[in-house]
């Protein structure tokens, strides 16, 4: 037992003591392992919100119809292909009124009927975006007078973006805070 105190306990205490003050020292950092096996396919996430990539939208100021002509045309250059598909919708202010009035019925003062229709140009890059004014008694060309329209706004989205509802669509097209809300548009 003698033994066991002088010789194996020193020993012991020794060998712990080493032990401990050579794990206090930091080494190199070795080279880094092998990558790990691929991980199994996650489910697949939700569909997300419908984007505005292919909708554009093209303001007009100043927009008058002269004495004398009943249509006003303005071309428009979308970033894509056109074709007999889009969607293109027309809103108006008119002075004397602030919002964005659908294209396509009776102007503020009540004599003067807008219609809107469009036009492919050959090239298949560009539209003719047309507004004609016709007269709410009888539907014949209006060319008296000047038809005021302070400022033009048109939006053109590709089929794709309208989701094959163009007959019905997810959103009021008469009212054009309900189209910008549904495209994701900036709101006037």
């Amino acid at each position: 037992m003698k033994t066991m105190k002088k010789i194996i306990l020193p020993s012991l205490l020794l060998f712990c003591l080493l032990n401990f003050t050579g794990c206090s020292k930091k080494g190199e950092v070795g080279p880094q392992g092998t990558q790990g096996a691929q991980g199994e396919k996650g489910d697949k996430g939700a569909k997300g919100d419908p984007g505005n990539a292919n909708v554009e939208v093209y303001n007009f100021s100043n927009f008058v119809f002269l004495s004398g002509l009943p249509t006003q045309t303005v071309t428009i250059s979308p970033s894509f292909a056109v074709s007999a598909d889009l969607l293109v919708l027309g809103y108006y202010q008119q002075t004397g009124n602030a919002g964005w009035i659908k294209v396509g019925g009776p102007t503020l003062d009540g004599q003067v009927f807008l219609q809107e229709y469009f036009l492919l140009n050959n090239d298949n890059k560009s539209i003719e975006y047309v507004v004609r004014r016709t007269k709410i008694s009888d539907g014949s060309a209006y060319t008296t007078g000047t038809t005021p329209l302070t400022k033009l706004k048109v939006i053109v989205a590709l089929p794709s973006v309208v989701n094959n509802r163009k007959i019905h669509p997810p959103f009021d097209p008469e009212d054009y805070n309900s189209v910008a809300e549904y495209y994701g548009l900036e709101k006037d």
